[in-house]
């Protein structure tokens, strides 16, 4: 097994992705893998070795090759790890850094339409990172900073979307702005911890809870609450009073409290 053998793989692998045959050509790459020197076992694990061995360039090649057939079939992990070896190992390839860009921003775009704002963000931040932030990333990342209340960031981006040609973002820039120099909404940022919706289900009004509270210390917060709707139970009292009566027993800050899926998330304020 060497070079000549996962050359032979390799390219067995790239005539299915000529007829679009990406979960055929996976096992063909893996093999091509299989043959190839272990990158991982490398005693010096650098761009610089890679660059000056064609075994070692062939085997990047087939991580990047492979890393497309799992794009195409939505398996975005698997392709953002084999993408990510080829551009660790082989960063001055262009087409390298290009496929981990763009595949950042598909995964982006659906960990956003399934709710994981976050994930999206650090997807679009590394596409960024990347070199390729055009004024779409910005947007959409922007899109996803407002969505976790990061206001401020979402502000941030949209200006450079603007700055990178996006002209019509101009109206939803001013009102973000405007908002956010007089009474807007805050950047609610970090989380702090979740509630399970059952374990309140008895306490808090549906459908949603979406109240401001004092801040204390983060790591007990959630259960101040929990403890504070369970002892408005016992004691036959509203549950809004016990929560204006923690509300009242707290010195500063702010946090939010939103219902999201089957929890509640306690936020603290960026």
């Amino acid at each position: 097994m060497g070079i000549y053998d996962a050359n032979q793989h390799r390219m067995t692998g790239l005539d299915c992705c000529g007829r679009s045959q990406w979960r055929e050509a996976i096992p063909h790459f893996t093999a091509a893998i299989k043959a190839s020197p272990d990158l991982f076992t490398l005693e010096d694990f650098s761009a610089a070795t890679v660059a000056a061995d064609p075994a070692l360039r062939l085997a990047v090649a087939i991580y990047n090759d492979r890393g497309g057939c799992y794009s195409y079939l939505g398996d975005f992990p698997k392709a953002a790890s084999d993408h990510a070896v080829a551009v660790a190992l082989a960063p001055s390839v262009e087409p390298f850094r290009q496929n981990l860009a763009n595949l950042s921003k598909k995964w982006a775009q659906q960990c956003c339409q399934e709710g994981s704002f976050k994930q999206g963000t650090v997807l679009f931040t590394r596409a960024i990172g990347l070199g390729y932030g055009d004024a779409s990333c910005h947007f959409n990342r922007g899109l996803a900073y407002a969505k976790i209340r990061r206001y401020t960031s979402c502000v941030e981006d949209w200006k450079k979307s603007y700055e990178l040609g996006n002209r019509s973002i101009a109206q939803k820039l001013a009102d973000m702005e405007a908002s956010l120099a007089g009474q807007g909404p805050r950047d609610y940022g970090t989380l702090v911890s979740t509630l399970p919706k059952s374990a309140l289900s008895n306490f808090v009004p549906a459908p949603t809870l979406i109240a401001k509270f004092p801040l204390v210390s983060c790591e007990h917060l959630a259960v101040l609450i929990g403890t504070s709707l369970a002892a408005a139970k016992q004691s036959n009292v509203e549950p809004g009073e016990a929560l204006d009566s923690l509300c009242g027993a707290c010195e500063k800050g702010t946090v939010l409290v939103e219902e999201s899926g089957q929890e509640y998330r306690v936020l603290s304020e960026a």
